[in-house]
């Protein structure tokens, strides 16, 4: 299956000085315009998953957005997917991890996990996390787990689209 990719970076409010920009999306080829409120898009067909059988389990990862903040900022990221689930409820969580570092060494979103209820058929919710950020570049992505970890669980996640806002703080 070939696995797309798309970011845009939205000037949302222009300063009048020319100055470094607040975020910049990698891969992006269009120059970013300095702003204080910079906001950014990415779009997955393929999403998260998991699956648990009587004495194993796995997560299936999704590609991650690389974005980079360039002052200390508080970002808040919509999630919009389609889901489906056994018969268990689960939870999905934004990942914000540094570039470099281990996932276990993530910063914290609010909340930690969003419940989402047991889908045998499609749902599509948009669920919303924020994060404070400092200086640096981050890889960004949606995961998905079982609120349950019994034999026989599993999910899966597709369409994800995912939208931060990334506010300046002083």
């Amino acid at each position: 299956m070939h696995r797309r990719t798309r970011a845009l970076v939205i000037g949302v409010v222009v300063a009048s000085a020319v100055t470094a920009a607040g975020v910049a999306v990698a891969g992006s080829r269009q120059p970013i315009v300095p702003s204080t409120t910079l906001a950014w898009q990415s779009f997955h067909r393929s999403g998260p998953s998991y699956t648990y059988g009587s004495d194993f389990g796995s997560i299936g990862l999704m590609r991650p957005t690389t974005i980079t903040v360039d002052q200390p900022s508080i970002m808040v990221v919509q999630a919009s997917f389609t889901y489906r689930t056994s018969r268990d409820p689960s939870v999905a969580s934004l990942s914000v991890v540094p570039a470099g570092k281990p996932p276990s060494r993530g910063l914290t979103a609010q909340p930690d996990q969003r419940p989402l209820a047991a889908a045998v058929q499609h749902r599509s919710p948009t669920v919303a996390f924020r994060v404070v950020m400092e200086p640096g570049t981050y890889k960004v992505s949606l995961t998905l787990n079982s609120g349950f970890r019994e034999g026989g669980a599993h999910g899966r996640a597709s369409d994800v689209q995912l939208q931060g806002q990334l506010f300046p703080t002083p």
